[in-house]
């Protein structure tokens, strides 16, 4: 069987679906210390991902790589960060949730420095 894909891009969110799995992503920039959600899906598309997140500063060019493994029952989701690594220190933490039924990723930055997130999620 061959590889099935699709490709929609725009200048806020990339996605891809091939018919082995399912790959979502996005893109923010956050200039706040402030909870800000940077990715959301629909509970009903997957009930886990893994997560890459891409932290760029983009004053001291400094970079946080994330990996999370998220997991949800559609009304409560977990994550655990279970690989990183920075050029410098952490540039954030992250948290999950549900709300209105979505899956949502939400970044708590350290800095207010302008800061560009770019999400990849895979479906697991």
């Amino acid at each position: 069987m061959g590889l099935s894909h699709t490709h929609k891009e725009n200048k806020m969110s990339r996605s891809r679906t091939f018919s082995q799995g399912l790959s979502h992503g996005a893109e923010a920039t956050v200039a706040s210390t402030s909870e800000t959600v940077i990715f959301s899906i629909a509970t009903s598309v997957a009930d886990a991902y893994e997560l890459t997140v891409t932290a760029k500063d983009t004053v001291t060019n400094h970079v946080h790589v994330a990996k999370i493994i998220v997991a949800h029952t559609g009304s409560a989701a977990v994550a655990t960060q279970y690989a990183g690594t920075l050029t410098d220190a952490a540039l954030a933490s992250y948290d999950v949730d549900i709300d209105s039924g979505n899956l949502r990723l939400k970044v708590t930055a350290v800095s207010a420095n302008s800061t560009k997130y770019i999400v990849a999620a895979s479906a697991t």
